[in-house]
């Protein structure tokens, strides 16, 4: 039977992916933490949009190691409690770029890659790394953008210190530029 934990489990038996995960969790349990509650997010909307079990691994694996590029990154910037600098922002921004030359080396596969790369691009262009723009993202990483910014809204963060209702969440992303609010409409129905 299809469902999120059962996915998330034939995900993750994968020993190059618990090896990263296990890293990941040593350098940081936040991120760790977050990266599966990213995971757990993604793949409910995959379930909702009736993907296949082999695609929702593959969802799940990039939902994984999305953010596995944060151990390059300084803890003193990824436990900032203020605006990061201008030079601290750019050096954060190269995380998806870091997380999928891990997969590339570590797991040789360049469809989680392309995933895991596109992760904070936007349908508007404004997005990084690349400032891809609508069809250039794959409906794959726009699923993933949104479970990764419904959970970092939902949970507490070292520079945010409020939960979010979904409610303020979902005006959130009302709000935002660039997302895809057809994935941000099908989250909120399994939400409701």
């Amino acid at each position: 039977m299809m469902n999120v934990n059962n996915i998330i489990k034939e995900a993750g038996e994968d020993p190059l992916v618990k090896e990263g995960l296990r890293e990941l969790h040593d350098y940081d349990i936040l991120t760790y933490n977050h990266s599966v509650d990213v995971c757990e997010s993604a793949i409910s909307l995959g379930l909702s949009y009736y993907y296949s079990k082999d695609r929702l691994i593959l969802l799940a694996r990039a939902a994984l190691l999305h953010d596995i590029g944060k151990m390059k990154i300084p803890l003193q910037i990824l436990y900032s409690s203020h605006a990061l600098s201008e030079q601290d922002w750019a050096i954060m921004k190269l995380h998806p770029v870091y997380s999928a030359t891990w997969v590339l080396e570590h797991l040789g596969n360049q469809k989680i890659a392309s995933i895991v790369i596109a992760h904070h691009e936007k349908l508007d262009g404004s997005g990084y790394p690349f400032g891809l723009a609508g069809s250039q993202i794959s409906l794959d990483a726009r699923i993933l953008a949104i479970a990764d910014i419904y959970q970092a809204l939902k949970n507490k963060r070292t520079f945010k210190q409020k939960i979010w209702s979904d409610d303020e969440i979902l005006q959130e992303f009302e709000n935002m530029d660039g997302i895809d609010i057809h994935v941000v409409e099908e989250y909120y129905k399994l939400l409701t």
